[in-house]
């Protein structure tokens, strides 16, 4: 049997064992040279340096940046802008989280005939908009810190709790209901 190399040994290493790969080698070179020519690197610098550099690039390719944001639902934004429409039938996802991003989720032809539906949104840092039809029985629970709720009946906040019914859902045989969380960020709840 011939000792030849997989194929798989030959694939170039992933991006973060690159880093890690050059970060070595350049505290190997700090330590040759500081003890044979008596030269002293600025390390921490350095790599520093080198890993904002590589996360800048990231940045502008559009790559994830960080391991969990490439495993991220599509319900989620983080460093990123979204706009989702649930279609008719179509049920809406548990929750929606923006952090440090911008959400748009229109809600306005989301289906009651199966009861109520509740969706919760959070928005950390970022802003989460929620759009729903004028006539549809809602009902929002919005807490926020150092933030803003903004609610079709002109109630805002910036700490604390404010809640909003609408008109429709006085009576109403099933009510969508909205929680939600807003953390130095702000939620918007839209009628069109």
């Amino acid at each position: 049997m011939s000792a030849e190399p997989s194929s798989s040994n030959l694939l170039p290493p992933m991006p973060g064992k690159m880093i890690w790969g050059i970060l070595i080698i350049l505290l190997g070179l700090s330590l040759v040279l500081g003890a044979v020519f008596n030269m002293h690197i600025p390390l921490f610098r350095i790599a520093a340096g080198l890993l904002v550099v590589y996360l800048g690039v990231r940045l502008l390719l559009g790559w994830p940046v960080w391991h969990w944001e490439a495993r991220l639902p599509d319900e989620a934004a983080v460093f990123s802008s979204r706009e989702l429409r649930i279609e008719p039938g179509q049920a809406p996802a548990r929750s929606y989280t923006t952090v440090f991003g911008r959400t748009r989720v229109d809600l306005s032809d989301v289906s009651l005939s199966q009861g109520d539906v509740n969706v919760e949104v959070n928005a950390v840092f970022g802003e989460a908009e929620v759009v729903v039809a004028a006539g549809q029985p809602v009902e929002v629970r919005a807490e926020v810190v150092f933030g803003r709720a903004a609610l079709p009946s002109e109630a805002q906040v910036a700490v604390g709790r404010t809640s909003y019914r609408s008109p429709a859902a006085a009576g109403a045989p099933a009510v969508l209901r909205i929680k939600a969380h807003a953390v130095f960020g702000s939620f918007v709840l839209a009628q069109r």
